[in-house]
């Protein structure tokens, strides 16, 4: 298991891309990731946070438990305080009420913005040079030119096997072919039927 080899390295730097996927804090990916130990924690995410405050803090107890998981409650308490509105008030008092809701908003704001980074279209644009790509073609190690060699023979032979299969377990086979290679090109060590369990240190 993967994960249980993940959890055992103190790592320097953990980054959680596409970091909306993790604002369930009951899922069973926020979970794992929360289990895995690293000294400083950033997340990344294109998605806007919403006004759903434990979504946001689901998040934030993943990049700092220590901080957050004591005071998660309190603060959806006082966001929640933030939006509701009591309609059981005369015209006098609407004023100072929706006063207590703007500076019960605020407090929230004030306690989650230092953990916060921003960036907005209008204001990166600017700073960006014209995009330019480039192709660079890099010849692969004696490893990994071996192992596409095995992955292409293994490949082609089941594809023989598979020629009376009907047209979507050709399919699967295909695309598996172009998944080894893949990991092959990226490193060696993606490819588990080389490295497996059974061979890598406890």
């Amino acid at each position: 298991d993967d994960r249980k080899e993940f959890r055992r390295i103190v790592w320097d730097l953990l980054v959680c891309d596409e970091g909306h996927s993790i604002k369930n804090a009951a899922s069973s990916r926020t979970k794992n990731l929360k289990k895995l130990r690293a000294r400083c924690r950033v997340i990344l995410t294109g998605t806007p946070v919403q006004n759903d405050l434990p979504e946001l803090l689901a998040m934030l107890v993943f990049l700092m438990p220590k901080l957050f998981d004591d005071s998660q409650n309190q603060l959806v308490n006082l966001f929640e305080a933030a939006r509701q509105k009591n309609e059981d008030i005369d015209s006098d008092e609407e004023d100072k009420e929706e006063k207590r809701v703007f500076e019960r908003l605020v407090k929230v704001r004030q306690v989650l913005e230092p953990f916060v980074l921003r960036r907005v279209k209008e204001s990166v644009l600017k700073d960006l040079t014209p995009k330019q790509e480039r192709v660079v073609l890099l010849e692969p190690t004696k490893l990994q030119s071996q192992l596409y060699d095995e992955t292409a023979r293994l490949a082609s032979k089941k594809l023989r096997k598979s020629k009376q299969s009907s047209e979507r377990a050709l399919r699967k086979v295909r695309i598996h072919m172009f998944t080894e290679l893949r990991k092959m090109a990226n490193h060696p060590l993606l490819l588990r039927r080389r490295y497996k369990d059974s061979n890598v240190l406890e």
